[in-house]
């Protein structure tokens, strides 16, 4: 098990890593929608998304086959910092060309080092328990990030400062943040090196399609990112329309969200070690849903129920994003032990693959079909519209969450399983020494 001090080098990246993620899934469609307009944003950032999607493969092959993290995260670094800077700071020239350079930067940059970063961690424990500690170390540290993304436009804008001001702080914050968290990363935790891994070949795709565990869960990450990823990109169109509320009460209802989300981990946790982290994980799901179904019945003057809503769906949001990772590094033992390669980064990157795709098809439904009821983001909607955007915004990712539960359910790694297959392993290890 890694110690704490290199646990605690590991995870404080994530707080940089976290921190244009609040401007990148909620605040930039909806900039950029009053900007260059709805449809063209909704265009833009899909195909963005899915030039993105196109490299994640690569990225990940390339982890494997070189077999070195650092490097990929010290390229990755800069070009994703120079993206969000530019994406949220323009300089007067923010039209659609701008929004899909830079929009690219960031996500690339960003893909540079998340896969790498995550098939990193999932390499530093092997057991199934202490794979939740280093996840749940990790999703702590990005839950601050979240957490400060989400109060910086607080303080903003009670200073006079309007929504773009706030998420330009924050892209400068992540910035001063990001470059000593990354050195202290590059020189303080020992890279896993190289592991003999698969090369990209038909054969291995079709052991990865043989490999149930993984679309399994894959399936499931899918459906739940773009649950999430609606509701985000909604999210303050939702707030502004619908509820009537102002940008302070945008910023207010994202700071508890975060702030419950991370108050909860240590529940999470526990809980986790006493269903099996896929249980724990639906029980997260399920509260979440029987909370989010009363949004859409929310109109002007309910920002008090909602953010009610808000505290309670915030509180899922650690196990949401902490249980699915440590069951993918589980995943990467049973394809390790069934087909005798490693391949942590492809597998990583397949994972982001799902979770960009996810989110860029949460984007383009969600604005598309927006677009085509007639919503105008300047204000003016009729009733329909509204209705509409409610039911889009509150009613779908409860839909998708608890079909999502059913699926994941039954998972088939849980703890028993697990610790068979160590032993199995390490027999394999064995009989091969001698």
């Amino acid at each position: 098990m890694i110690g704490r001090w290199r646990l605690a080098a590991y995870a404080l990246p994530a707080l940089a890593l976290s921190l244009p993620t609040i401007p990148a899934y909620v605040y930039l469609p909806g900039l950029y929608a009053e900007r260059v307009g709805l449809a063209a944003t909704a265009s833009i950032l899909f195909a963005v998304r899915m030039a993105d999607i196109l490299a994640d493969p690569l990225i990940g092959w390339a982890a494997d086959r070189w077999g070195r993290r650092k490097e990929l995260i010290a390229i990755g670094a800069p070009i994703a910092g120079l993206g969000l800077v530019c994406l949220f700071t323009p300089g007067g020239t923010d039209g659609p060309v701008d929004l899909a350079i830079w929009a690219l930067a960031l996500y690339v940059g960003w893909s540079l080092v998340a896969i790498p970063y995550q098939a990193w961690g999932a390499q530093l424990a092997t057991g199934y328990d202490a794979r939740s500690g280093v996840a749940f170390a990790r999703e702590v540290a990005g839950l601050a990030g979240i957490l400060a993304a989400g109060s910086l436009p607080v303080f903003v804008t009670r200073g006079g400062g309007d929504l773009a001001a706030s998420v330009a702080t924050v892209a400068w914050v992540g910035i001063a943040i990001g470059i000593p968290a990354f050195l202290l990363l590059l020189f303080a935790v020992p890279d896993p090196g190289r592991r003999a891994p698969a090369p990209i070949a038909p054969a291995a795709v079709l052991q990865i399609v043989r490999n149930r565990p993984f679309l399994q869960l894959m399936l499931g990450w899918f459906g739940n990112g773009f649950a999430n990823g609606l509701a985000a990109a909604l999210f303050p169109l939702f707030v502004r329309h619908r509820l009537q509320a102002s940008e302070v009460d945008t910023a207010q209802a994202l700071l508890i969200y975060f702030l419950s989300g991370i108050l909860a981990i240590p529940g999470w946790l526990w809980l986790s070690r006493r269903l099996g982290k896929h249980r724990a994980w639906c029980a997260a799901m399920l509260c979440c849903a029987a909370a989010f179904v009363w949004a859409p019945l929310l109109g002007p003057g309910g920002i008090g129920w909602f953010l009610v809503i808000c505290a309670v769906t915030g509180a899922t949001l650690g196990a949401d994003l902490a249980l699915p990772p440590a069951l993918q590094a589980d995943v990467l033992d049973y394809d390790r032990w069934r087909f005798r390669v490693d391949r942590a980064g492809l597998m990583f990157a397949l994972w982001t693959v799902a979770t960009k795709l996810a989110a860029g098809l949460a984007v383009g439904f969600g604005l598309g079909v927006l677009a085509l009821a007639g919503f105008s983001p300047d204000g003016g909607n009729g009733e329909a519209q509204l209705l509409l955007l409610a039911l889009i915004y509150g009613g779908v990712p409860v839909v998708i969450k608890l079909l999502v539960i059913g699926l994941i359910w039954r998972y088939r790694i849980t703890a028993r399983t697990h610790r068979a297959l160590s032993r199995r392993m390490a027999m394999r290890m064995e009989c091969a020494d001698t």
